[in-house]
């Protein structure tokens, strides 16, 4: 990733949408995605784990410093090559997503996405929502089509996401007619 966009995404967000893997989560937070607070929550309670992170019980007795260092050093040790794009699928959709959640309160909406599509290496399921990228083939034109581009691959993706395990919540699908 070469780190146009930089935005923090919170625990919440990340494990309402998706279960992560191992692989995924050192990277979203080699990455920035996650905080070291946010890796603590994810890890708490599920079947991630990292080693050399402390018990559940003893995180809880952390400052938050300790906590950074000892979740910095936990994914530090780990032998996961992040510079593969499939472990950082997931973090497109979810920056995407959190982006899509906000997108009344983000000047340059889509100017934001092409650095993210920028950032993941101009994938082509993306394509259909950069400005200067045309349409698919029978594809409209102009903003309100690119949202519902958008909408689609979101929607897609939660499917995707979803059926890979863990409760997910159910969404709307979004209209397809753009």
């Amino acid at each position: 990733m070469s780190g146009l966009v930089s935005f923090v995404i919170p625990a919440d967000f990340v494990s309402s949408r998706v279960t992560l893997t191992h692989e995924e989560l050192v990277c979203g937070y080699r990455k920035g995605w996650l905080t070291p607070m946010a890796v603590a929550e994810l890890v708490e309670g599920s079947s991630l784990a990292l080693s050399g992170l402390p018990a559940e019980d003893e995180l809880s007795c952390l400052l938050p410093s300790e906590i950074a260092e000892r979740v910095t050093a936990a994914v530090e040790a780990e032998d996961v090559d992040c510079q593969d794009p499939e472990p950082n699928k997931v973090w497109a959709y979810l920056a995407l997503a959190r982006l899509h959640e906000r997108r009344d309160t983000v000047s340059g909406f889509f100017q934001v996405i092409e650095m993210i599509w920028s950032d993941h290496e101009y994938p082509q399921e993306m394509s259909g929502f950069i400005y200067y990228m045309p349409p698919p083939p029978g594809g409209e034109y102009g903003e309100p089509a690119m949202l519902g581009r958008l909408e689609a691959y979101l929607f897609e993706q939660a499917q995707h996401y979803r059926t890979r395990g863990g409760p997910q919540p159910e969404r709307d699908r979004p209209p397809l007619d753009r």
